[in-house]
């Protein structure tokens, strides 16, 4: 994973040599652990890379280290390659829906070494509530393509609803601000899939080049 986040961000600077329709982002999201007294959280630190080829569609790479913040103290990563297709109307209203497939690493604790592929998909609308403000509902599922991880290591079967609000500082940069809600896909309420239930407060920031 190291060395796959090494050249993420070479890449992410390299990308300013490109003229036209690149865009990168990095962000931080802090995710609360549900149904448990132990207060475990995770911080994740992501970034993307990403080409707009017309028609509303993208293609992305993505990438997260993350770190658990509990007495095991794992650490796990993540990246992905993900398509994207946004429906501009003649609204403020533009519907999008993505596709996208990776793989996922989990180290410490009872997952001493877990790395399995995964898929997801999302959907969802963006409103363009003034020239420098968007909001954004999203929907997205995510499951583990193996089912030994999907049901008994990683419970890697959920869903996460999402509410973003984007301010545009400049032509070329926006910062944004989200909430997630992340919840097991057949209700997760029994102990051995709490932990794939999870709060989300997240902050990013992207520029186009």
């Amino acid at each position: 994973m190291k060395k796959i986040f090494i050249t993420s961000v070479l890449s992410f600077a390299t990308c300013t040599a490109f003229a036209g329709d690149w865009y990168g982002s990095v962000g931080l999201d802090q995710k609360d652990k549900q149904n448990v007294t132990t207060g475990e959280y995770h911080n994740v630190f992501s970034m993307t890379i990403g080409k707009k080829l017309g028609d509303g569609y993208s293609v992305e790479a993505l990438i997260e280290d993350e770190q658990v913040r509990s007495a095991s103290a794992k650490h796990e990563g993540l990246y992905q390659l993900r398509v994207n297709k946004d429906f501009h109307t003649e609204t403020m209203f533009t519907p999008y829906v993505g596709l996208a497939a990776g793989m996922k690493s989990k180290e410490g604790g009872l997952n001493a070494s877990l790395d399995f592929p995964f898929y997801r998909y999302d959907l969802g609308i963006k409103a363009k509530l003034t020239e420098q403000i968007t909001a954004r509902l999203g929907w997205r599922h995510r499951q583990a393509m193996d089912a030994v991880y999907d049901t008994k290591d990683t419970k890697w079967n959920t869903n996460e609803t999402t509410l973003a609000l984007s301010y545009k500082l400049t032509d070329v940069d926006t910062i944004t601000a989200a909430y997630k809600i992340e919840r097991m896909n057949d209700g997760g309420l029994v102990a051995s899939k709490q932990s794939s239930e999870y709060n989300t407060t997240a902050i990013s920031y992207s520029r186009a080049f």
